[in-house]
């Protein structure tokens, strides 16, 4: 039994341990301070003495340095000495596509025409929209005939980004349109496109020409423009039908479900499945078309469901279908087809699917809502939870709640879970990681966080666990709070390395910030501080001073009213609700108070505190047959739902980090009726 209290938690491993070995860093420390003196200098205003260290900056063997060093030289030197500096530095690093752009601007600059087009010819398939945009801004200062068609090609063909955007700026294409070099038809589409690139789905619904949607793009612009911008959508799908493709079947069908004519919707779906140009369409026709048809009849879902399940390719596309057919079907207490469902995702469903139907499945059995002939209902639920922790990168909180049910040690599953890890998905980038390092060492925090974010698939487990360590380190010694920072780099690099992360790794996933306050209020309200932890956690990741778009604030989430009710029974008339010590208290205040309201019930309480305890008290009284791991499955709210998953699953983690509780004991106080 002692074995069984020790390490269970570690119970949402496959959930964190899910993809890659780390490499060594073998990155000097040294290779970026040149670079960081050119900043120093740089911010100082002595830019001769900046212009030198990039310049030396541009030997180290750290590429992504190089880089940066080279972009600030850009702007630092006359336009002849910046070619030359960069053509030297790609003869070194001639893969750069970074290096790559700057040449072609820099040649752009300097009218050097000729050596740009050489090097970057409009006949070669060009991936890089920054010399892209040269490459034709160059194309029209010469006056080249064919312009048009390279211009329609780069803007029609591909997803827009930002420098299309500024290409239209520019006052040769401004110029060329005026001089009908760019005929009026392109520029309506150019424009158009522009719209929707903005998120302008007003003014592009009114903009559509559906005589000029000649290629996918447009065709999909305008479906866009038309479920988000037009007063009336279900209008438009004869429009749509016209165009005998995917794109335009896809968009006649979500035009038709908008005016509920869902006869019309899927015939057109299928119509787009059939038309699907990739395995990624396909299953995206095949969404829809399942999401609408659950619009019309659960019964002709599970019969489709059949038919279908074998033809889609990304199990995971379908789990949020899944999520919302679980609620409909379980509020509808249609268990036996909810059974159903179960034994064909055991074939066709995702691991975070098979884990939540197992779980759901085996509690239904347990409890009686669902039997089946012979007796053999409790045998059917274990094989339901052994489905479950066989999933190894299923859900977490199924993963906590199945093994409680069978009372099974995370030991008896542990080397299960080492032999089946999935391949690599992280290619580790020493320059990258060192780089990152070296800018929350130097406090360029947001430059830090921002590179780490750039090049998060090539941050080591090791490397990112000490980039973790330092944002959370820094954030005790300087006024910006970047233990949010902290957290998502430790979760990122954890949840999606090969290598087993060890204790002390998982830790700063759910690190113990403002131990001393949660301690201090956890005693003096009689609260469990990992249950306090996980709701801190999962509210606001440990940002003090954030508000969300409800206007809740700081790290507890407290609404206004609620702080200010607080108050007043705390006898307390001046506060800062952003205040770490004082949001805390009043947090695990109104938490306490929630559970002595509702029968001591954590799960209930933890559900009131995100979607109130009226609306609570009517899901019980709505649902008086079910458990209360059961009735969160069926709330209405997917937010609280999900909210309540979290805090238990983290509060989980925290008891058997800090506190030696096994992970059954927090379950069975959380969530038990």
């Amino acid at each position: 039994m002692q074995m069984k209290k020790q390490s269970i938690f570690f119970l949402c491993l496959p959930f964190l341990l899910s993809c890659l070995s780390c490499a060594s860093t073998n990155t000097k420390k040294g290779d970026n301070q040149y670079y960081f003196k050119g900043l120093e200098y740089l911010s100082k205003g002595e830019l001769s003495l900046a212009e030198k260290n990039f310049t030396k900056g541009l030997k180290s063997s750290n590429v992504v340095s190089k880089e940066l060093c080279a972009e600030h030289l850009f702007e630092l030197q006359s336009s002849s000495t910046r070619i030359k500096t960069i053509e030297k530095t790609l003869k070194k690093t001639p893969n750069s596509e970074k290096l790559q752009g700057l040449l072609c601007k820099a040649l752009y600059i300097n009218n050097d025409f000729e050596e740009l087009l050489t090097l970057f010819p409009p006949t070669s398939n060009i991936l890089n929209n920054e010399i892209e945009e040269y490459v034709l801004l160059t194309l029209l200062k010469m006056n080249t005939q064919d312009i048009e068609n390279l211009v329609t090609s780069w803007f029609l063909d591909n997803p827009l980004s930002a420098f299309h955007l500024d290409f239209i700026n520019q006052p040769l294409y401004i110029n060329a349109c005026n001089n009908n070099i760019i005929s009026e038809t392109l520029q309506k589409n150019i424009n158009f496109r522009i719209l929707v690139y903005q998120r302008k789905y007003i003014e592009a619904a009114q903009a559509i020409d559906f005589n000029q949607l000649n290629t996918t793009q447009l065709i999909s612009d305008a479906g866009k423009s038309v479920l988000y911008g037009a007063k009336n959508p279900g209008e438009f799908g004869p429009a749509f039908e016209n165009y005998t493709n995917y794109y335009g079947y896809f968009y006649a069908a979500r035009c038709y479900d908008k005016r509920s004519d869902f006869t019309s919707s899927l015939d057109n779906f299928l119509l787009a499945m059939e038309k699907a140009t990739s395995v990624e369409t396909y299953d995206n026709a095949l969404w829809y078309y399942l999401t609408t048809l659950k619009k019309v009849s659960i019964h002709r879902v599970l019969s489709a469901l059949e038919n279908y399940a074998p033809t889609w390719t990304d199990r995971e596309w379908f789990d949020d279908f899944f999520d919302q057919l679980s609620m409909d079907l379980l509020t509808g207490k249609n268990y036996e087809s909810y059974y159903d469902v179960y034994k064909l995702l055991l074939q066709y469903g995702s691991e975070y699917t098979l884990s939540k139907y197992g779980y759901i499945v085996g509690r239904l059995f347990e409890t009686g809502l669902l039997e089946i002939p012979e007796g053999k209902s409790r045998d059917e639920a274990q094989k339901a939870f052994e489905t479950v922790l066989n999933q190894i990168h299923g859900s977490t909180y199924y993963h906590l709640l199945a093994a409680e049910r069978l009372d099974i040690d995370f030991n008896t599953l542990f080397f299960q879970w080492q032999q089946n890890k999935t391949k690599d998905s992280i290619v580790s980038k020493p320059e990258v990681e060192t780089l990152a390092q070296d800018y929350i060492e130097k406090e360029y925090y947001t430059e830090g966080y921002s590179l780490f974010y750039d090049y998060r698939q090539n941050f080591s487990l090791e490397a990112g666990a000490k980039l973790s360590k330092t944002f959370a380190e820094k954030s005790k010694s300087v006024t910006e709070n970047w233990y949010p920072q902290a957290v998502r780099v430790a979760s990122f690099t954890i949840g999606n390395n090969i290598t087993l992360a060890d204790k002390a790794q998982i830790s700063l996933v759910y690190p113990q910030y403002y131990k001393e306050l949660i301690t201090q209020f956890c005693e003096e309200f009689n609260l469990s501080e990992y249950i306090l932890y996980g709701l801190i956690r999962t509210e606001s990741f440990f940002d003090h001073d954030v508000f969300s778009v409800a206007n809740a604030k700081g790290l507890t989430q407290l609404m206004d009213s609620t702080a200010s009710d607080i108050a007043r029974k705390l006898k307390i008339n001046d506060y800062d609700v952003f205040d770490p010590s004082t949001n805390i208290r009043f947090g695990a205040f109104y938490l306490a108070e929630l559970i002595s309201r509702l029968d001591n019930s954590v799960i209930l309480a933890l559900l009131s505190y995100n979607g109130g305890i009226t609306r609570v008290r009517r899901w019980v009284s709505a649902n008086p047959e079910l458990p209360h791991d059961l009735l969160l499955e069926v709330i209405p709210y997917e937010e609280t739902r999900e909210y309540g998953k979290k805090v238990l699953s983290a509060a989980a983690m925290y008891g058997g980090l800090y506190y030696e509780k096994n992970t059954h004991d927090i379950v069975r106080e959380i969530i038990s009726q």
